[in-house]
């Protein structure tokens, strides 16, 4: 069960995944493609720092929008940061920054941390902290 930590204008969220961390960052990676969710209708990544990662969603019972990913570190398979610029309807376009951290554990295992900040309102801030975890889900379950 993911450990979450609300932040002000952004959060924190925690997993541990039995598996190695480039087996962590793989699946994370996997859940937008090759093969990606079906809430995922369009993933473009230029894996290196300066890349771009563009994606555009359509998760249940959300009106599609778009997130252009600016990767500003790439250092696989412990360290992925970017700044994301968030357009969907009904909000005027916002960017946060995110750091997706894999660490392993003396056990084997692989601990996650992902931290999202920089959001308008603390409202979008805990919209996306109750999403993430569903996110992390589907990655474990690419590890299967």
């Amino acid at each position: 069960m993911p450990e979450d930590t609300l932040q002000p204008r952004g959060f924190t969220v925690h997993r541990t995944y039995p598996a190695t961390t480039q087996e962590v960052f793989d699946a994370f990676l996997a859940v937008y493609g090759p093969q990606p969710e079906e809430w995922v209708l369009e993933s473009q990544l230029d894996l290196r720092p300066g890349g771009r990662w563009w994606l555009r969603f359509a998760p249940p019972g959300v009106e599609p929008f778009t997130e252009d990913r600016r990767l500003t570190v790439v250092d696989p398979p412990g360290l992925l940061r970017y700044t994301a610029r968030i357009d969907a309807p009904g909000n005027p376009a916002y960017e946060t920054d995110v750091t997706l951290e894999l660490t392993a554990t003396p056990d084997g295992q692989t601990r996650l941390a992902l931290t999202q900040t920089g959001f308008p309102d603390s409202e979008l801030a805990r919209i996306f902290e109750e999403n993430w975890p569903g996110v992390l889900e589907l990655a474990a379950q690419r590890l299967a």
